[in-house]
């Protein structure tokens, strides 16, 4: 991406052939990677960006930093849609619902927020999860969410009211990853100490 620049945040762009890099000056580089060259930088964020993620129809994509702000981008033409400063610490990771147009974001404390896209609004925030928020994950056709936390918590939000429904049996080490196959029948969980299914 070039000697002044860091990425610790990628996701492949609508088109397929290039790939949009976030970085630690608050850039986001459309980096074509079959000629290996910029096609664009855009000034997205005062600070490092710490997370990327596209919408499952690849229509849009979101950016969160480590001051706390979160950007909506429409990918075609990378201007920015809607900008959400809710988070007093640095953004850790974020979800998008299946219809596009709700999602989850968590910071490196405790901080879970719950967005309306549709009117750029803050459902709801929580901060129950007693421990660092490492990990979280849309279970497939649903409104549903799951968080893993430091404690080996797993817990299931509602993502439209953002209350929690439910826990899954506790890990005994720290949750940093969650995923679901494709047709929301299985679950990994993965932990310090093992893998869950």
């Amino acid at each position: 991406l070039g000697d002044d620049l860091f990425s610790e945040a990628l996701i492949f762009n609508q088109d397929g052939g290039t790939i949009l890099a976030g970085t630690d000056a608050g850039k986001i580089i459309d980096w074509e990677y079959g000629f290996d060259r910029r096609r664009t930088t855009i000034d997205a964020h005062s600070s490092r960006i710490t997370t990327m993620k596209s919408s499952s129809d690849g229509d849009r994509f979101v950016s969160g930093a480590g001051d706390g702000s979160i950007k909506v981008w429409l990918a075609g033409n990378k201007s920015n849609q809607l900008t959400f400063m809710r988070h007093a610490h640095s953004v850790a990771d974020i979800v998008f619902s299946d219809d596009r147009d709700s999602m989850v974001t968590i910071d490196m404390v405790q901080q879970t927020n719950f967005w309306d896209i549709r009117s750029g609004l803050l459902r709801s925030s929580e901060t129950r999860h007693p421990t660092f928020v490492r990990a979280i994950s849309a279970i497939p056709n649903s409104n549903l969410v799951l968080t893993g936390s430091d404690f080996g918590q797993v817990w299931i939000w509602d993502l439209l009211s953002g209350e929690r429904t439910r826990s899954l049996t506790e890990q005994s080490s720290p949750v940093y990853n969650l995923d679901f196959s494709d047709d929301g029948t299985r679950l990994a969980v993965g932990s310090l100490e093992q893998v869950s299914f």
